[in-house]
């Protein structure tokens, strides 16, 4: 947010005094688990917000508005024309079509191409395993501001354009489906992914209805459904249908499949392959090696280094991988002021970019600059 910790703490505390006015739970901190609500606490808080009239003078940033455009684009029910979109976001039609331009050049490394004809407005054309992909990427964009996912936003319009993709009350349905499905893992979600993920199972559900189906390849559906996170879809199908009346097919069922073990992977502990890990560390052993030679460095604690970067890179495998590209706010400042760091961790990354098959994202690359100059200082 660009304050110091004390601001933080006293904003903080001014919205505890909110809630107990309104007689809802206060938010809890721990050092290790940052701020929080309880699980209860959150369904009445976001039932409250649900209510109120919220400051229409706010301006989403241009990231903000180019990800809520893909998003609409890519669950859109009716036609989307510049003019619906400057009344959207109450933007100029020249700023929009500079995000529309943005939109346009982010959609390029998904294989994908914005569209635009007089009869159906915009519209997203390309693959639908693509679409998917740059979908979740766009979630990833938005999903951190304060579950503004949750937040209804009247906005008076005759369209009635809405803010809330999944504010509707069968959001609460798809977030409890996800919540028992992890009764067939051996993991627990944090709160925060549970959320993204009953987001993506929403936006999943209205392209199925919309008879937009993925097809997966026989093998890939073949690999994935000995795992358990097959029988949690499988759960999640069941219940989907129990409780919308939605068929979901076995392609789709398959393709959550996938989606659960992206999202299981960003926990630290969880399973993977012994040989594509061991494929990673051999990778990790490689970049250090190289990164010792070009900094003239030679590292103490190298062993606890390689596992930092482990645990750090194999959930960043599985964001590229998937399109959830991190947003890091950092990445200037540190290019700025770090170059030479930036530049031979960018050399090193080489090791990891010609096993993956894909060009690490500078955002991701100023994270793993991080873990090498805080390495360096600790040990200095």
């Amino acid at each position: 947010m660009g304050v110091s910790r004390r601001t933080i703490f006293s904003d903080v505390e001014n919205i505890n005094l909110w809630l107990e006015d309104h007689q809802l739970a206060a938010a809890q901190y721990h050092p290790s688990a940052g701020f929080y609500f309880e699980h209860a606490g959150k369904v009445l808080i976001k039932e409250r917000l649900g209510e109120l009239n919220l400051d229409r003078q706010y301006k989403n940033s241009r990231g903000e508005r180019v990800a809520w455009v893909g998003i609409l684009l890519l669950t859109r029910e009716q036609t989307i024309f510049p003019n619906d979109l400057t009344e959207k976001f109450t933007m100029s039609k020249s700023t929009i079509q500079r995000d529309l331009k943005l939109l346009a050049e982010i959609l390029l490394p998904f294989r994908l191409k914005l569209v635009y004809s007089r009869q159906e407005g915009y519209s997203i054309s390309g693959d639908e395993q693509n679409k998917r992909k740059v979908l979740i990427h766009f979630l990833s964009k938005l999903h951190p501001h304060r579950e503004t996912h949750w937040i209804i936003q009247n906005t008076h319009s005759s369209r009635e354009w809405r803010s809330d993709l999944v504010a509707p009350p069968h959001a609460l349905k798809i977030h409890k489906i996800i919540l028992d499905s992890q009764k067939y893992l051996n993991v627990r979600y944090l709160e925060d992914v549970i959320e993204l993920l009953s987001i993506q199972l929403l936006l999943l559900l209205s392209r199925y209805k919309q008879g937009k189906v993925i097809s997966l390849d026989p093998v890939e559906k073949v690999v994935v459904k000995p795992s358990p996170e097959f029988q949690a879809s499988s759960f999640i199908g069941e219940k989907v249908k129990e409780t919308f009346g939605v068929d979901i097919p076995d392609d789709e069922l398959c393709y959550i499949t996938i989606c659960l073990m992206a999202a299981k992977n960003q926990h630290p502990l969880a399973n993977s392959s012994e040989e594509d890990m061991d494929i990673l560390k051999s990778v990790i052993h490689e970049m250090v090696d190289q990164f010792q030679k070009e900094a003239g460095v030679m590292f103490k604690t190298r062993d606890a280094l390689e596992r930092s970067l482990f645990f750090h890179l194999k959930s960043a495998y599985y964001r590229i991988v998937h399109g959830q590209m991190y947003d890091n706010p950092l990445t200037d400042m540190i290019k700025g002021n770090y170059p030479d760091l930036f530049h031979k961790t960018k050399k090193v990354i080489s090791h990891l970019e010609d096993v993956m098959g894909d060009e690490i994202p500078d955002d991701e690359l100023a994270l793993i600059t991080m873990h090498f100059g805080g390495w360096i200082e600790k040990e200095s």
